[in-house]
């Protein structure tokens, strides 16, 4: 029997659910609560009682007239405002970081932001951003050009001038997240090929961890934690963007804030553009809690990085002026390289597998400081050889963390301009649009819109049976690893909804590679980290539940509510699996609701590794109360058959 596969989400240890629990809260001690035994009065040796009481009384009344020009301070001031000048005037009885310390914490009763945490988190912003600057000094165009302009991005940064609807809507982003009082983690959920995964180096040097790294101490300013989910998945799975994208609310978090997108080396050809894909992606993700931009993270010379620039696709700019309300945009890792100082092109050998530096730098900022000659030269590499190496992936991660931080600068100028206004001070609920703030400046105090895919513009490529729709798809995928929540579920055998009840379901777990210490891991780190394997491990691996004989009886899935009525099975391991496993294999039975369903029907849908088994109308309700999807092995069968992904919508 197949049991239940554990959720591979990650959820914070908040003790409270949903609220912020490592902080800690100004505590304003009380000025009149002072006993003789505590604050003792001392007097001359022969002066009068009556002396004493006076002295007694005036300290009283100092204390009465302080504590009430600090109360009055705070009504006019305002909350946050107040708690910055209790700090100095309290000095000893703020329970909180020392002054000048860039972390701090929030409290389940600081329900927005105050003014030391948003001076705490510029600092450390500013501090990146001159670090990064000085970095790329030497670089044509420096940071600003590389990292955050024309140089890596398809829709550069605007410095000067009204700021774009994409930026808006990073900068609204950031100030959302460092607002909301119930969210202490900060995601960035990311799908995609071996690439995303960063297979042949160390799990350390991906794109990822290196902007873990980078990034984090700002948000930790906040009181807040960055967590990026990597569900990069190696190509042995047989998948690709035209399947993961039904599934990015498991892959990742749904409520992921950001949302990266990297298959670079599958969108070759007509047929495989990706622009149907990113199409729905986009959308999809407008659907979701918080309706994540979304990033397209490429290492090649994609067309679509050259924006409006010559050579630019047409289509590609379709696409990011159509979307750039939420946050659409792309950078290129080897358009960023090209752009630096030598003015790179595309048949140079810094582009050939293995070369060690840029021009300007041989190593990492962190290779630096590796005393191992081999490993510092290591670091230093581009390319592996399709996939990139670490000096490669330090290229992206600074432009993700300078164009997010920048985002997060600009949201601190509008939090800081709010709260000082006396308006906001005497806000008793949420704040109200300040004077001289037009909507759009301050729409992120309020709840966020609800968007709805059937008032979205019609899609420029994509179906519009599955792109114009109120609910994101849902998936069960049981590839390893995932970060979100499943759609359709396993049935528990002997649950009373389970219309199979009592028949035998004992379909088996499979998971491939599990025993291979060092998948994917260059050979050079895995011999210098023999002994410290988790520095570089990957934790993707191909996994499913599989039959091979009519034995194990039936593998029974309960589906979610659906709008289309659509059901996907995908199958495992490889890229056209879909066909010997199941659409020519008439030893396979499957049953929707009681009906078995007419295997002419059925089509490779959206990956060679799929089979739609209903194309719609599967919205209809079973006997049950529920919907149940039912496939066994009929006698005669001589094909393993191995179910990993069942995809609805």
């Amino acid at each position: 029997m197949v049991q239940m596969l554990k959720l591979h989400s990650q959820r914070n240890g908040s003790k409270k659910k949903g609220l912020r629990s490592d902080a800690s809260e100004i505590e304003l001690k009380p000025l009149t609560d002072a006993t003789p035994s505590q604050t003792p009065v001392t007097s001359p040796t022969n002066a009068s009682s009556d002396e004493n009481i006076q002295i007694s009384k005036r300290s009283f009344t100092r204390y009465i007239v302080l504590f009430v020009a600090v109360m009055v301070g705070c009504y006019h001031l305002g909350r946050w405002t107040c708690m910055v000048e209790h700090q100095d005037l309290l000095d000893g009885d703020v329970e909180s970081k020392p002054k000048g310390d860039d972390k701090t914490t929030k409290t389940d009763g600081d329900y927005f932001m105050n003014m030391q945490k948003v001076q705490a988190i510029r600092r450390k912003g500013q501090q990146l951003l001159s670090e990064l600057e000085e970095y790329y000094s030497k670089h044509k165009g420096g940071a600003q050009s590389i990292l955050i302009g024309p140089g890596g991005w398809a829709n550069g940064w605007v410095f000067f001038g009204k700021r774009t609807a994409r930026e808006e809507k990073l900068v609204d982003t950031m100030a959302r997240a460092l607002l909301n009082p119930h969210q202490s983690v900060f995601k960035i959920g990311v799908i995609g090929s071996s690439v995303a995964a960063g297979h042949d180096n160390c799990a350390y040097d991906n794109y990822q961890h290196q902007l873990e790294r980078t990034f984090s101490p700002i948000w930790e300013a906040a009181g807040m934690k960055l967590e990026i989910q990597n569900a990069g998945q190696g190509g042995s799975c047989g998948d690709s963007h035209k399947n993961q994208v039904w599934c990015i609310q498991q892959n990742v978090s749904p409520d992921s804030d950001i949302v990266h997108y990297s298959w670079s080396y599958f969108e070759v050809g007509d047929d495989m553009d990706g622009r149907k894909e990113r199409e729905k992606l986009v959308r999809w993700t407008q659907l979701l809690p918080n309706s994540p931009p979304v990033h397209l993270v490429n290492v090649l010379f994609e067309e679509a990085c050259l924006g409006q620039q010559e050579g630019g696709n047409p289509h590609e700019n379709e696409m990011f002026e159509a979307y750039q309300e939420y946050g659409y945009n792309a950078f290129c890792m080897r358009y960023a390289i090209a752009s630096g100082q030598y003015q790179w092109k595309r048949g140079d050998p810094i582009f050939e597998g293995q070369h060690s530096g840029d021009g300007l730098h041989n190593t990492t900022r962190y290779g630096l400081n590796e005393t191992n000659a081999e490993r510092r030269e290591s670091l230093g590499v581009i390319l592996r050889n399709w996939h990139p190496g670490p000096l490669g992936f330090q290229y992206i991660s600074d432009a993700l963390a300078y164009s997010y931080t920048t985002a997060m600068l600009a949201a601190l100028d509008r939090i800081e301009a709010v709260m000082a206004t006396k308006k906001f001070a005497k806000s008793k609920t949420k704040p109200i649009v300040p004077r001289n703030h037009t909507v759009a400046e301050a729409a992120w105090w309020r709840d966020r819109p609800i968007i709805m895919g059937q008032q979205m513009k019609d899609p420029l490529f994509c179906d519009p049976r599955y792109c114009k729709v109120d609910q994101a798809p849902k998936c069960l995928n049981l590839e390893i690893p995932t970060y979100g929540f499943w759609g359709a579920s396993i049935a528990k055998p002997n649950d009373d909804l389970n219309p199979f009840k009592g028949e035998n379901q004992d379909w088996k777990e499979y998971q491939e590679g599990m025993g291979d210490r060092w998948h994917m891991v260059n050979r050079l780190e895995a011999s210098l980290y023999v002994d410290k394997p988790e520095m570089c491990q990957f934790p993707d691996h191909c996994a499913a539940v599989e039959a091979k004989s009519p034995e194990n009886g039936r593998m029974v899935f309960k589906l979610p509510k659906m709008e289309v009525g659509m059901v996907i099975i995908c199958f495992c391991c490889g890229k056209d699996v879909a066909k010997p496993q199941f659409l020519d294999n008439p030893n396979v039975e499957v049953d929707f609701n009681g009906k078995i369903l007419d295997r002419s029907t059925w089509d490779i849908f959206p990956e060679k590794k799929c089979a739609r088994v209903i194309k719609e109308h599967g919205t209809a309700v079973g006997s049950h109360g529920h919907s149940y999807l039912s496939v066994r092995l009929l006698q005669g069968n001589n094909q393993t058959v191995r179910i990993s992904h069942v995809i609805t919508i």
